[in-house]
């Protein structure tokens, strides 16, 4: 029974974040319509670290020169990103993933020291399981 119960509480958890890996797709294809520059920005920050890769792999320059540009250059995208979001009338973080526990996102568990401990949230479901 109890393995039945943690069963059905992950399948739970995979649906639900799912649900919200759904609604930020459907979030981005709205504002990706609305202000296209946000979408060749988040193509730029994903090719970002690719070329940097290539970069380090080639030789041409060092990994800590090579991981200081990445960053540097990520944070110039995403400053850009949420810049125009705002100007657009949108939230800082509304192209950010919402899960319903932020603590554990939508998991069930959390990383504690070296290893994983149940979220408050996973725990109050099993109660409700039991009860």
């Amino acid at each position: 029974m109890s393995k039945r119960i943690h069963y059905l509480i992950q399948r739970e958890y995979e649906k639900k974040q799912k649900l919200a890996y759904d609604r930020l797709v459907e979030l981005q294809a709205d504002v990706y319509a609305k202000i296209p520059q946000i979408e060749i920005i988040d193509k730029d920050i994903r090719f970002t670290g690719l070329k940097y890769n290539k970069a380090i792999l080639s030789g041409n320059t060092s990994a800590d020169n090579a991981l200081t540009e990445l960053l540097d250059k990520i944070n110039q995208l995403k400053s850009l990103k949420t810049n125009l979001l705002i100007e657009h009338g949108y939230p800082k973080d509304y192209l950010e993933i919402s899960y319903e526990c932020p603590r554990c996102k939508d998991t069930g568990f959390i990383q504690y020291g070296f290893g994983t401990v149940r979220c408050a949230c996973y725990n109050q479901q099993l109660i409700d399981y039991l009860y």
